[in-house]
C-alpha cells in the first residue's frame, strides 16, 4: 500500500504495524525517559512546520522525491558544527559527510570508503558545483595531532590511555592515517614562523593546525577519481574545491584564498 507522509498527522495507512522484533538482534526498546526529550523537540519541529508555509512547500513540493543540492560539505563530526546553521541553508542544499576531523583518507586507501563514496555521489550523480572541507576552532581531533607531537606531554598520555581502554583504537588509528600531511606541512609552517609561532598560546597553536589540516584535505580531495582534472574531463565539469575553517567564539567563517585564510 502506498505510504504518505502528511504534515498535519503523519499516519501510515497500513491494517497492522510491521513487526521487526525478529531482526533486532541484541537492540533493547527504548526506555520513554530516553525518548521524551527528543520526543518534545520533534513535536516543537512539527508545530513550527505546520505555521511556516517556505518549509511546507519545500519539504512537500520540492525535496519530497528528490535532491539536488549545490555543495557537498565535509565536515567534523563536533556537535558545534552544524554546517546548514552557519551558511544559512534550506534542507536540501548541501549533501554532507561528517567524520572525526573532517578528514579526506588517501584516494587510494584502502582503510575508508564513506567519504570516497560521498564524493563520488556528489559529483558524479548530484553534480554538485562545490566541495568544501571545512574545519573549525577547538577542534578535538587536531588537538589530538598536535598533542602527538611530543609524546611526552599529559595530553598525549591522557588521550593514549583514554583509547587504549577499549583496545585497538579506532580513533587513533584514523588520526595517524589522515592526519599524516597534516602534521608535516604543519612543522614546516612552525618552523618558517620562528619566533611568531612562539608567541601563539596552545590553543592558538591548535586552530594554526585545524587550518593547515583543511588545506590539506582539500589537497587530497584533487587525488581522487571524480575531482581530478584529466584530458578528458573539462574543468567547468568538476567542482570547485574550498578549505574553510568556522570559529566557534565569533561565529566567523575563514576561506583559503590561496595563499592564507580571510572572513567571508
Amino acid at each position: 500500500k502506498k505510504i504518505k507522509f502528511l504534515m498535519k498527522e503523519e499516519t501510515i495507512k497500513m491494517k497492522n504495524p510491521i513487526n521487526f522484533s525478529t531482526i533486532r538482534g541484541k537492540i533493547k526498546e527504548a526506555s520513554a525517559l530516553r525518548i521524551a526529550p527528543y520526543s518534545y523537540s520533534h513535536q516543537s519541529f512539527k508545530k513550527a512546520l505546520s505555521r511556516d508555509l517556505h518549509f511546507q512547500d519545500l519539504f512537500q513540493d520540492k525535496l519530497s522525491s528528490k535532491q539536488k543540492p549545490e555543495a557537498l560539505v565535509i565536515c567534523c563530526s563536533d556537535s558545534r558544527v552544524v554546517p546548514a546553521l552557519i551558511t544559512n541553508s534550506d534542507p536540501g542544499r548541501l549533501f554532507m559527510v561528517r567524520n572525526v576531523g573532517n578528514m579526506v583518507p588517501k584516494a587510494k586507501s584502502k582503510e575508508d570508503f564513506s567519504v570516497g563514496s560521498a564524493v563520488e555521489y556528489a559529483v558524479e550523480v548530484l553534480k554538485v558545483k562545490d566541495i568544501i572541507v571545512c574545519g573549525h576552532s577547538n577542534c578535538g581531533a587536531c588537538g589530538a595531532i598536535f598533542d602527538s607531537m611530543d609524546e611526552q606531554s599529559q595530553d598525549f598520555k591522557d588521550l593514549v590511555n583514554k583509547f587504549d581502554n577499549f583496545g585497538e583504537s579506532k580513533v587513533k588509528h584514523w588520526l595517524h592515517i589522515t592526519g599524516e600531511e597534516t602534521l608535516k606541512s604543519f612543522e614546516k609552517i612552525r618552523d618558517e614562523m620562528n619566533d611568531d609561532y612562539n608567541n601563539l598560546s596552545t590553543s592558538e597553536k591548535k586552530d594554526l593546525l585545524a587550518r593547515v589540516n583543511v588545506i590539506e584535505q582539500a589537497k587530497e580531495l584533487l587525488n581522487y577519481p571524480s575531482v581530478a582534472h584529466t584530458p578528458k574531463k573539462a574543468k567547468r565539469e568538476t567542482p570547485h574545491i574550498h578549505a574553510w575553517f568556522y570559529d566557534i567564539p565569533s561565529g566567523e567563517i575563514e576561506a583559503f584564498n590561496g595563499e592564507t585564510f580571510e572572513k567571508l
